[in-house]
């Protein structure tokens, strides 16, 4: 019995190491057909195939320079055709116990002509993790993907040079600190044309249209940078930077990071703010890529790699919070989830000779909140709902000492959103036996004389007066 393990990308002198999966199909589309009055099918037919192959890796600093630039070719938008140079992918034999296999007793799988492409680069804190996508084109002699036996693998070994994580998100000076869950999304789109034979022949590149997503605790640097209705990238581009491990030590490397970097006039605004009594209040952004209108340099592309990038120092003064208690226009009522979704809706557009898009506009800003008190008496008197009177409707967000415990109402060190107009009415209430019933509240904000929502940075958890 063979078995195998991942080992390696090859493509003529570079490799891609450190893949932690792959994944790959022929995709194929097939017809069975009866004749006459036969009950079952008497023949099948093949009429398409679209190989493709997919695969992660950990080696994101070494694959994002050499799909960005291969062998002194510069790629304005990252990718690595294939062409005169094949790909193999190399499978590894094992053998009994804790052993590898021998030499020239391993498989491959070999692709002759195709494109592979950057689709995310993510993380949820530690490990950046880049996935890729190969198009396997038929190059009118080979199939697409051969399978190989008998190989001998390529000297040194499989495992990434170095490992990376994203360290901070930066626009300009400003740094946004605390990052958790993120990712990169490139947005390359591509088309293969039909032709007579059953697989594709060519895959293009016919849009790129790249976003971005992170997840922060960073309340005030993050309210501070952009405001709830967001901001566009400064001059210098909206940079998620990804630190190299230090191999020598705890942590990140300050020097020598890359940055996957959003061009100037990119947009990135908060989306959705959500929290508990039970852990800490986080925000959700997402950048928007927006492209230069001209197309001659890696720069003008909406998202670009920087390397040589400095690593900021983390902040030991960004400051954590929890839900805090809502008010009404009557009592402070305590919360037990808040989720406030803010709903900006864009649209993007690009000139027709261009691959990205040039134009963001924000079409609506539609935000709601849902709130679940703990007093249950605030959801039932809301009947069938009603406008929002009084002072607005407030969510506070205690901030917790540098010992992380809550701070008292009267320290002037919390954080409050008011909602000044709209409507409050029940969400929803469900319980099971046993336990609590809890009832949801929605807060529509509407346009009123002032701003849709406003918000304030140290203040005291106190009803408005």
């Amino acid at each position: 019995m063979s078995v195998f393990t991942l080992e390696r990308i090859v493509i003529g002198a570079s490799s891609i190491k450190g893949l932690v999966n792959f994944r790959y199909g022929p995709a194929y589309q097939a017809e069975l057909r009866a004749g006459g009055s036969e009950l079952d099918a008497s023949w099948r037919a093949i009429t398409a195939g679209e190989p493709m192959l997919y695969f992660d890796t950990l080696a994101v600093d070494a694959t994002l320079r050499l799909l960005h630039n291969t062998a002194g070719t510069a790629y304005i938008i990252p990718h690595l055709p294939i062409a005169a140079n094949p790909a193999y992918l190399y499978m590894q034999i094992l053998a009994d116990g804790v052993v590898r296999g021998t030499a020239a007793s391993n498989q491959a799988l070999k692709v002759v002509k195709g494109l592979i492409v950057p689709q995310r680069c993510s993380g949820a804190g530690g490990l950046a993790v880049l996935t890729c996508a190969l198009y396997a084109d038929f190059d009118g002699v080979n199939a697409p993907v051969q399978k190989l036996a008998a190989q001998t693998l390529a000297a040194g070994g499989a495992g990434a040079a170095q490992v990376s994580r994203l360290a901070a998100v930066k626009n300009n000076t400003t740094v946004l600190y605390r990052i958790g869950d993120w990712s990169v999304d490139f947005g390359i789109r591509v088309a293969r044309p039909q032709t007579r034979n059953i697989y594709p022949c060519d895959t293009h590149i016919v849009g790129f249209r790249p976003t971005g997503r992170w997840r922060t605790s960073d309340l005030e640097g993050a309210v501070t940078a952009s405001g709830f209705d967001g901001a566009a990238a400064g001059a210098a581009g909206l940079l998620c930077i990804l630190a190299k491990y230090d191999a020598d030590g705890v942590g990140v490397e300050a020097t020598g990071a890359i940055a996957l970097t959003f061009r100037t006039g990119s947009r990135f605004a908060p989306t959705g703010l959500r929290g508990g009594r039970e852990g800490l209040m986080s925000l959700d952004y997402e950048v928007q890529g927006r492209g230069n209108t001209v197309y001659t340099a890696a720069e003008d592309a909406p998202l670009f790699l920087t390397t040589g990038v400095a690593v900021p120092a983390e902040s030991t003064t960004a400051r954590s919070f929890m839900l805090g208690p809502v008010y009404d226009n009557a009592e402070l009522v305590n919360a037990a989830e808040a989720d406030f979704n803010f709903n900006l809706r864009q649209t993007v557009r690009g000139p027709a000779d261009l691959p990205w898009d040039t134009i963001i506009i924000t079409t609506t800003r539609e935000p709601e909140l849902r709130v679940t008190p703990e007093d249950q008496a605030f959801y039932q008197v809301l009947a069938e709902g009603r406008a929002i009177i009084g002072g607005g409707f407030l969510l506070f967000l205690r901030a917790l000492d540098p010992d992380g415990l809550p701070l008292a109402d009267a320290a002037t060190e919390h954080f409050s959103i008011t909602l000044p107009v709209g409507w409050i009415e029940p969400d929803e209430i469900s319980g099971d036996h046993g336990q609590v019933i809890a009832g949801r509240v929605k807060v529509t904000p509407v346009k009123g004389s002032g701003a849709l929502v406003t918000v304030a940075i140290n203040v005291a958890i106190v009803a408005p007066p």
